[in-house]
């Protein structure tokens, strides 16, 4: 045999042998897999843990390609999975964690991707499921599920659902749910829900819908929706209820609704509404109300503007107008109607139809008819009454004075 052809068979033995040990599990790793799996290991083409792994190995890196993962421990590379995984999966994944069904691991590091992508414990980096991406515990990083993104832990980051992002913890980034974004921890962020986005805490940022945002903690930031927005604290920032806007507690910033703004606390800011504005705390700012601005017991202050009535059962100050009624304890400023302004203590500039002190007139009212327990001013109307002018001048046309 030629020098030659001897070499070219010492070289063919020497690389048969070769893979052939590289296929075989080290025997550390054998024993390991055959304590906590007797039907697992595999069948490895690798220097260690380190190469191409078919089967279920429980450590490995590099590609590992399995029918049904479990009892991890560690993969770090690409983890492909054919089927379904097993009752015991645990470990860890970093990398790319790949389902024909769904990969699944306790901490999936990196990128997953499959029908389904599942993590018991931890999801961090891009994770996407043609049908659901879900965490028994947190989702950082990119969550995508064609019908929903599930969290039991906190989201952070970006959660895009074809009908919703659902977390039983808080949600901090971007939450985009074809029907909802619900949380029973906090939204921070953005939440846009198709129909609804509803948190069991605070929902701050931007939260826009087409029914209804709804917190039981306070509404902050850019709130938008079709029908209703509702806290059950407060509401603060730009809020925009297409039908209504209610509050528990107070009301800040600039709010806006077709029917009406509620709020159990104060308002202070902007509010517009077509129909009314109800605050059981008070207004400070600039209120338009289509057909009412109403307080319980708590001064208004500022601009307050309605075409039917303005009200409180405390004073109200600056500049108002109603069509119909301007009505409180007391009047400051310039108060106009065209119909009947109506308190106990007036001052300053008060116009309409008709006016009446029910106690005391102090400035200027001009009106068909002005009518002062007590005139400490000017009446100007075609007929003025004051209560407190000797006998022959409590009643006079045009012009009446007392000071």
């Amino acid at each position: 045999m030629s020098p030659r052809k001897s070499a070219t068979r010492h070289l063919t033995a020497a690389l048969a042998l070769a893979l052939i040990t590289l296929s075989q599990p080290t025997p550390a790793r054998a024993q390991e897999g055959a304590d906590r799996d007797p039907a697992g290991g595999g069948f490895n083409i690798a220097v260690g843990n380190n190469g191409l792994s078919f089967g279920n190995s429980s450590r490995f890196n590099g590609l590992r390609i399995n029918w049904s993962d479990e009892y991890l421990e560690r993969i770090n590379g690409v983890n492909l999975t054919l089927w379904r995984p097993g009752e015991d999966v645990g470990g860890t994944i970093n990398g790319f964690a790949l389902g024909v069904v769904h990969p699944y691991a306790d901490e999936v590091n990196g990128v997953s991707l499959g029908l389904g992508t599942v993590a018991g414990r931890r999801m961090r980096g891009i994770h996407a499921g043609l049908l659901a991406a879900v965490s028994e515990g947190e989702i950082q990083g990119v969550g995508v599920g064609g019908l929903a993104v599930v969290s039991q832990g906190r989201v952070s980051g970006v959660g895009i659902g074809g009908l919703a992002v659902v977390g039983q913890s808080s949600l901090r980034g971007i939450g985009i749910g074809g029907l909802a974004v619900v949380n029973q921890g906090d939204i921070a962020g953005i939440g846009v829900g198709g129909l609804a986005v509803v948190g069991q805490g605070d929902v701050s940022g931007l939260s826009a819908s087409l029914l209804a945002n709804v917190a039981q903690g306070d509404i902050r930031g850019v709130s938008a929706t079709g029908l209703a927005l509702v806290s059950q604290g407060d509401i603060s920032g730009l809020a925009f209820g297409g039908l209504a806007n209610v509050a528990e507690g107070d009301v800040t910033g600039v709010s806006a609704s077709l029917l009406a703004t509620v709020s159990q606390g104060g308002m202070r800011g902007i509010h517009l509404s077509g129909l009314a504005l109800v605050s059981m705390g008070g207004f400070t700012g600039i209120q338009l109300g289509g057909l009412a601005v109403v307080s319980e017991s708590d001064p208004i202050s500022g601009i307050s503007l309605s075409l039917g009535k303005v009200q409180t059962d405390d004073e109200i100050r600056g500049l108002t107008f109603a069509g119909y009624k301007v009505e409180g304890d007391g009047l400051s400023g310039a108060n106009l109607a065209i119909g009947w302004l109506d308190a106990d203590e007036m001052s300053g500039l008060n116009v309409g139809a008709y006016t009446r002190a029910r106690d005391t007139q102090r400035g200027l009212s001009i009106g068909v008819f002005n009518h002062a327990q007590v005139l400490e001013g000017i009446q100007i109307g075609l007929l003025n009454h004051a209560e407190n002018n000797p006998p022959g001048l409590r009643w006079l046309p045009i012009l009446n004075i007392h000071f």
